[in-house]
């Protein structure tokens, strides 16, 4: 092993300021600990030590979220907590050293996007993060041996934003249970499994919001699908299924399946699902995962074997379907005339195989006696590589974030997909124990699943770190009443739990205990989540149709607003025993997001006020004259300082005062809502929350207690208690009018994982087979566009957002943000604050409308094409060697169909306005057009001639029609589309390369003198948007394009609103507003609380990397630590 002294660039406490995920061990010292020998180490049914946690009924980490808290201790991941490597407990064991490192050359465009000599000259950064010293190690992520050789590297574009990761698993050390090994692979099947809507997955909407490149366009092409035909496309990866092959015995996949077959049919039989097939496809193939394994059915080190072999000698990679191959089962010792020496396999592609990889050189034979296989080191090589490519718009802000989102991010944990899918598929998977397959450091030998259940899990001796596992058995109990499971503390059945308030007293009373209890500071927010979506009421879009406007009173401001002042968060901590939590009503998670500086994010809410429309009549009382003046409320509960300040010291003495509950504001609102409604006597309202955990319920109930008190019984809960996995259900499809349950799914570190959420719906939509919602917005259907849309008149808006406190400015960037724009003619919206900026002129001038059109030419498009040329050239082949077949003739068609098929694929067609024409071309005598293009990368330019569609018949130009522009513009929106008088022209992409272009003007063909100008302004700053008026019709955002262009706002890409302060103030009044509107009421801070835990070797009890813990009154192993005093001075 190479001793590692290359200089560690990020300081300790840089680290310990950025990474609130690991407890931090800063000093080397060693202490010497008692060994207890006399003491066993274990109880009485055998294990050494008990654990307690919420009850769960299925083993599937795939679809269900409710495993979080065990499932890194039944299946690794990437990364894991552990001890550092510098304290006591790491230097017992020897535990490994990981490295963090990174590429300095920067990646702006995605790797497509790169030269070959780029990426062969990508270099490491000799400076690294060395994670191990600070408590975080490896899972199935391979240690670092060599300052040569990183296993974790990640890629910066420009502006130093991470774009990209790879990873290097631990070359099969890492083993499922039922013997096959952990590769990169795992990774994407997982993530493959969350993204197909026919899991149905509660980690897709997280995994989404982690913002890989193309899940989000994936997802889309999906629901497209459903929008158009009414079900999820199956198999959407188009993953083959495994067949039991009799020879081997072996399940290995099908070579004869062929994937993306169509699944909807007309009456008479007919496919209609082509294009949005091909649309899941594309998606699928552009996704940002991939490895270095070339073929599912042979490894690398094969290939490389077989290409000595004289039979390969004119094999092509990724284009031959065939190789010869050594048999396995030959042996050369024993020659068997019955066993052939070599076979000749079918090669099956591997989708995931990373595009832009080469073979190091085009000789076979130089090839096959060279070290390396493949050409860019900076790309997955081998089975064991995983790149993870983030979305352009997205990328990381730093590699604390990265680190953040990866570890405990239960939608990046493997999958046996072999096991899955020999086993009855996902819904089966994890149902019974002999349904379930792991890799983690423990086997499980017995679980009862369900309330009052328990699991047992035992040490993995195959483990490959199995000696760094101190604990031989662990029982899991599945119990989440803390007066149960402090009893259990007391009695010894288990390490650790949380201390309710009827505990605490008689715990602190005994010096062992005492000296055992801690207080846990968390970050979780409780909230009741109001339905906000219409269509969720309704059974079918006719129904809906029918009665568009029928009441809801939920979906009035007015009655959420009563109810949201009548609850006093206080009392329902007290009530719930959540004592020693903390009343919240913004809905920001807390000390999760921090700006550039380190700086959290709450620093901007301390002290900011808004004023609700109750008016109080205040008497001066030295004038004693009277003034109206609006009641006016803190957006922030607790300042930080004192919040933050709280958490880590004597939290008991905090002033818990809700100081947004006020029943005066509450009946003020609720008469609003009665004089609206003047013949409703009561409201009923649908309240559902899961059974676990139990403190839930008493929250609700005290919830329940408060409305009933404070609104005089005119709202009336109607309460359901539902098991958690059903209650996700009834969450996701609408079926209830207020739920309560905690949110930290949504708690992120990047500037818009907070309130962008609620700035675009994933609602119920009948019309377009949407049944599901809810993850992506968890109000449904409401936006701060409700917000704006409310105020009818100026007057009335400029009102609110004075009591508000926010600026029109503001307003107005917020507004933009929550609007679906016309991407055709937006201009950059100019903010008055930059109006002397002496830059403005180039502000205006900068274009950040979408250009005149966009031209893709994909590697996707270009693989197909390759494919289709390939058939030709093997059709071409037979033709020519066996001209007398009776084939031939079918052969000859099958050729010009192919090359029909590639036309087609190369074809585009562009629209001109009637009004272009008459100017340029008004004897429509086909004069010759051209598009000046630019590369999007390189900047460089080309042209392409396009030519009118003529009728064949009259000899006129062909207008386009709806349908023709459905081809470039999303369906949903077509109805938006300004259908002026245009006509069709066409022309042919195949002389591009690969590539994205935008055409930035239209010439004559013969006199290259531009016609427009892509700009919306020209040089005097005045309107010259021709781009839009004389070609192009214009179209609303969809969904998925408003998102990526939120997420580009919160990254800082807007111009005028680049900084932290703008991006801060931003998010400030969106939780002004949110709050107004009570589209959704944060009640509580969860997880802060008073905990009493006998575990060593564990970092927090939020989620459970249980391969290092043991009870310090049972040390298993001397040396170990045997109290938290002794384990924290180390």
């Amino acid at each position: 092993m190479k001793k590692i002294n290359k200089k560690i660039i990020f300081s300790s406490i840089a680290i310990a300021g950025l990474i609130p995920v690991a407890a931090i061990i800063a000093s080397c010292a060693k202490t010497k600990t008692r060994e207890q020998n006399k003491i066993s180490p274990y109880l009485e049914d055998g294990s050494n030590f008990g654990l307690a946690i919420d009850a769960i009924n299925t083993l599937n980490y795939v679809k269900f979220a409710s495993l979080r808290k065990i499932v890194f201790s039944l299946v690794d991941g990437l990364i894991k907590e552990a001890p550092s490597t510098n304290s006591t407990i790491g230097n017992l064991l020897g535990i490994s050293k990981l490295y963090l490192n990174q590429y300095r050359n920067p990646v702006d465009a995605g790797f497509n996007n790169m030269t070959d000599a780029q990426l062969a000259g990508m270099k490491i950064s000799p400076s690294y993060v060395d994670l191990s010293s600070f408590g975080i190690n490896t899972g199935v992520l391979a240690p670092t041996t060599s300052e040569d050789d990183p296993t974790w590297t990640f890629y910066n574009n420009s502006n130093n934003r991470i774009v990209a990761t790879k990873f290097t698993t631990n070359f099969g050390a890492s083993k499922w249970s039922d013997g096959k090994e952990v590769n990169a692979q795992d990774f994407i099947d997982a993530i493959q499994y969350i993204l197909d809507l026919n899991t149905g997955s509660q980690l897709r909407s997280n995994l989404l919001r982690f913002n890989i490149k193309g899940t989000n366009a994936f997802n889309n092409a999906q629901e497209e699908y459903i929008r158009k035909h009414g079900v999820p496309y199956k198999n959407p990866f188009g993953r083959a299924p495994y067949i039991l092959n009799k020879q081997t015995g072996e399940w290995e996949e099908d070579f004869n399946f062929v994937p993306y077959q169509n699944q909807t049919f007309d009456k008479n039989g007919r496919p209609v699902d082509d294009l949005e097939i091909a649309a899941i496809k594309k998606a699928a193939y552009e996704i940002g995962l991939s490895t270095g394994k070339a073929y599912t059915n042979i490894s690398n080190e094969q290939l490389k074997e077989a290409l000595k072999l004289p039979e390969n000698k004119n094999f092509k990679f990724q284009e031959s379907k065939t190789l010869t191959i050594l048999n396995p089962k030959y042996d050369h010792t024993k020659p068997d005339k019955n066993i052939p020496e070599k076979i000749v396999i079918n090669l099956i592609e591997n989708p995931s195989f990373n595009h832009r990889q080469k073979l190091a050189s085009d000789n076979l034979q130089t090839l096959a006696n060279s070290k390396d296989l493949f050409k860019f080191n900076s790309l997955p090589t081998t089975r064991f590589d995983l790149l993870m490519e983030f979305e352009t718009y997205a990328p990381k802000p730093s590699f604390s974030v990265l680190l953040t989102d990866i570890l405990g991010n239960q939608a990046l944990l493997p999958v046996n997909r072999r096991f899955i899918e020999t086993h009855g598929g996902i819904e089966k998977f994890g149902s019974t124990l002999d349904n379930f397959v792991w890799s983690g450091p423990f086997n499980i030998s017995e679980v009862v699943l369900g309330p009052q259940g328990y699991m047992t899990l035992e040490k993995n001796k195959d483990y490959f770190s199995a000696n760094w596992t101190i604990s031989d058995k662990i029982k899991i109990y599945f119990n989440s009443k803390n007066e149960v499971t402090s009893l259990w503390f007391e009695q010894g059945m288990i390490s650790s739990t949380t201390v309710p308030p009827s505990y605490q007293l008689k715990f602190w009373a005994q010096s062992k205990m005492r000296d055992l209890m801690k207080k846990q500071a968390g970050a979780g927010t409780v909230a009741m989540q109001f339905n906000l979506d219409r269509q969720s009421r309704y059974d079918s879009y006719e129904e809906y149709l029918a009665n568009p406007n029928k009441d809801i009173p939920i979906l009035d401001p007015d009655l959420r607003r009563a109810i949201a002042f009548a609850i006093n968060r206080e009392n329902v901590l007290k009530l719930s025993g959540w004592t020693s939590s903390f009343p919240v009503t913004t809905w920001t998670s807390f000390q999760r997001i921090k700006d550039s500086k380190g700086r959290n994010l709450e620093y901007w809410f301390d002290n900011q006020r808004f004023e609700s429309e109750y008016v109080d009549t205040i008497k001066d009382k030295k004038t004693h004259e009277t003034k109206k003046q609006n009641r006016s409320f803190l957006v922030q509960n607790n300042d930080f300082s004192d919040h933050v300040g709280a958490k880590n010291s004597t939290f008991e003495n905090i002033n818990r005062k809700d100081n947004g509950f006020d029943v005066e504001v509450a009946k003020f609102y609720l008469n609003k809502y009665k004089q609206k409604n003047p013949n409703k006597k009561q409201v009923v309202l649908k309240f559902v929350y899961p059974t676990e955990p139990a403190d839930i319920g008493k929250a609700v109930i005290a919830i329940k207690d408060l409305i009933d008190r404070h609104l005089g019984g005119y709202v009336k809960l109607e309460l359901q208690a539902l098991p958690p996995n059903t209650f996700v259900s009834f969450a996701n499809s609408g079926k209830f009018d207020i739920s309560y349950q905690n949110f930290d799914k949504y708690a992120g570190s990047t500037y818009d994982s907070a309130l962008g959420l609620f700035l675009t719906p994933d609602g119920i939509d009948l019309k377009n087979n949407k049944s599901l919602g809810y993850e992506l917005n968890p109000t449904g259907s409401w936006t701060p566009k409700d917000f704006f849309d409310r105020y009818k008149n100026k007057e009335d808006l400029e009102y609110a957002l004075k009591r508000l406190h926010i600026s029109q400015e503001d307003a107005d960037i917020i507004r933009e943000l929550v609007t679906p724009t016309n991407i055709k003619t937006s201009e950059v919206y100019n903010p008055q604050h930059l109006t002397n900026r002496t830059d403005l002129r180039k502000l205006k001038l900068k274009d950040k409308a979408i250009p005149m059109f966009d031209i893709g030419y994909s590697e996707y498009d270009a693989k197909i094409i390759n494919d289709l040329q390939h058939q030709i050239e093997q059709l071409k082949q037979k033709i020519t060697l066996q001209p007398s077949n009776n084939l031939k003739v079918q052969w000859e068609k099958e050729v010009v169909d192919l090359q029909n098929k590639i036309e087609s694929m190369q074809e585009r067609e562009f629209y001109l306005s009637e009004e272009f024409l008459n100017q340029h071309d008004p004897k429509r005598e086909n004069k010759p057009f051209s598009l000046v293009l630019q590369n999007n990368v390189t900047g460089e330019y080309s042209s392409l001639q396009i030519e009118p569609v003529v009728d064949v018949k009259t000899k006129q130009y062909v207008r386009a029609t709806k349908e023709d522009y459905a081809k470039y513009y999303h369906k949903e929106n077509i109805d938006e589309i300004n259908l002026k008088k245009r006509f069709k022209y066409k022309f042919s992409i195949k002389t591009l390369p690969v590539g994205s272009y935008q055409v930035i003007n239209l010439s004559y063909t013969d006199v290259p003198r531009p016609l427009l100008t892509k700009y919306l302004r020209n040089e005097n700053n005045d309107a010259s948007d021709k781009v839009n008026t004389e070609i192009f019709m214009t179209k609303l955002e969809t969904v998925v394009e408003q998102r990526q262009r939120i997420i580009d706002f919160f990254s800082g890409n807007r111009p005028g609103w680049e900084d932290d302060n703008s991006i801060f103030r931003t998010i400030l009044n969106l939780e002004k507003i949110l709050r107004d509107e009570a589209a959704i009421v944060p009640i509580m801070e969860i997880d802060t609380n008073w905990t009493i835990s006998s575990l060593g070797g564990m970092k927090n009890n939020y989620t459970y990397y249980l391969q290092y813990a043991y009870d310090y009154r049972r040390p298993p192993r001397p040396g170990l630590p045997t109290s938290p005093q002794a384990e924290g001075e180390n």
